[in-house]
């Protein structure tokens, strides 16, 4: 256990680095209270079906998820992210990707404020709308950017969240992540990794 003093706030990590605010004037709102960073270096070459608004029979997540425990109900978990190469294998409707978030030990589900506002057409996501674009060594899109969870859950529960990737079209379609589709050993291949950080901010 050791204790890092702000101003007179003392914050107390615990082996897991989870922080707890013990005592003082506590933190203004805005700041940042905890930082998470990490990142994912799998090449995915997932699959994935006509999104019918499901987790099972719609999107495919990549493996990794990205957690934090607030230390608030109150406060705002920022999720900032770095997704160099996406890609899908076929000329199809369109490619797009969602977030999805796990409060405690339930289930995975949208976080649909985090989306555009749709309904069953024209439907919702983050990212949408990449086709196919060249050959197999070339990627379809970079996704960076950042948003917010305003209602994470309770304080001291872990959230965790995934990056799901799907394709509005009906059929199975490949979805091509941190690498190109053909990911050979030629000299003009790059296999890349994706990157997330995950900030508690005071509300």
């Amino acid at each position: 256990m050791s204790d890092l003093v702000l101003g007179s706030t003392t914050v107390l990590s615990d082996s897991s680095g989870t922080p707890t605010i013990q005592s003082g004037v506590g933190f203004p709102v805005g700041h940042v209270v905890q930082t998470v960073i990490d990142n994912d270096a799998t090449t995915y070459a997932n699959t994935s079906v006509g999104d019918d608004g499901t987790v099972s029979n719609g999107p495919v997540a990549l493996s990794k998820a990205y957690s934090i425990t607030p230390t608030s109900s109150s406060n705002k978990i920022m999720i900032y992210f770095m997704i160099p190469q996406v890609r899908i294998n076929l000329d199809k409707s369109g490619l797009y990707m969602r977030v999805y978030r796990q409060i405690g030990s339930g289930s995975y589900a949208e976080l649909a404020e985090a989306s555009g506002d749709g309904s069953s057409t024209p439907k919702r996501a983050v990212f949408a709308n990449f086709d196919k674009n060249g050959d197999g060594n070339r990627i379809s899109t970079i996704m960076t950017g950042h948003v917010s969870d305003q209602t994470h859950g309770q304080s001291g529960v872990q959230v965790s969240y995934k990056f799901y990737f799907g394709c509005g079209d009906s059929g199975t379609h490949a979805i091509y992540v941190n690498r190109t589709e053909n990911d050979n050993s030629s000299v003009y291949n790059f296999r890349t990794k994706t990157h997330c950080t995950l900030q508690e901010i005071k509300g």
